[in-house]
């Protein structure tokens, strides 16, 4: 593959694994329970549309360098945030 033509066969297979990720997560998202296994199974299938969604559309295929500065302040802040709205989190399900 050229570095600048698209990959037609990645492109297919991102976007059906996109929709049956999504199909997935219907029946996962319409149950009322918030159990920590299903917040678990719901946020990896976030995580996997994210990067196939990622690896398509923004060609991060081709951009190594720059990558881990995109995605390692990403996953700082997203841990930042998990622990500081943690307890709000815990304090509302315990109403």
């Amino acid at each position: 593959m050229d570095e600048g033509k698209p990959d037609n066969q990645f492109t297919l297979f991102a976007t059906a694994g996109i929709l049956i990720l999504g199909t997935l997560m219907l029946p996962l998202t319409a149950t009322m329970s918030p159990s920590p296994a299903r917040l678990g199974i719901i946020s990896g299938v976030i995580f996997l549309q994210v990067i196939l969604a990622g690896a398509n559309f923004m060609h991060l295929r081709h951009e190594r360098r720059s990558l881990w500065a995109v995605i390692l302040p990403t996953f700082i802040l997203g841990g930042v945030l998990l622990f500081a709205l943690m307890p709000d989190t815990i304090l509302e399900w315990a109403k």
